[in-house]
């Protein structure tokens, strides 16, 4: 999956992924590939998510190139909820999933998620 962003939202995504990964190459990856797995899989927060799609931190010129290897499977349940959701593309709905990252994360809002993140992290160098 490729896709630009504004760089203050791939700041937020390497600091997601430095709280438990400092300075690993991979950890941004694989924190989109959690963020994206729980908003395919997850209504409740797939719904959370969709609040920010207008939110002004999730707004920016996309002047950052991000590419994760995703699964197929994992590509359809986030287009699936996408649509469900009346998000227009992927495209649109990343920006809100990592505003809403900040907030569970790196804001502490939502400690099942970052307990998550902490396991998918642990091995990640």
């Amino acid at each position: 999956m490729n896709v630009r962003l504004p760089g203050h939202l791939v700041d937020v995504l390497s600091m997601v992924a430095d709280r438990w990964a400092p300075g690993a190459r991979s950890g941004v990856a694989a924190v989109l590939r959690i963020l994206l797995h729980r908003f395919g899989n997850d209504p409740s927060f797939a719904r959370c998510v969709a609040q920010h799609v207008s939110d002004p931190l999730a707004q920016g010129p996309g002047d950052h190139d991000v590419s994760v290897r995703v699964p197929a499977q994992l590509l359809v349940a986030v287009d699936d909820m996408t649509e469900r959701l009346g998000i227009a593309t992927r495209s649109e709905a990343l920006p809100a999933l990592i505003a809403r990252a900040k907030i569970d994360v790196l804001d502490e809002g939502d400690s099942t998620l970052m307990d998550a993140m902490e396991r998918a992290l642990a091995g990640v160098g």
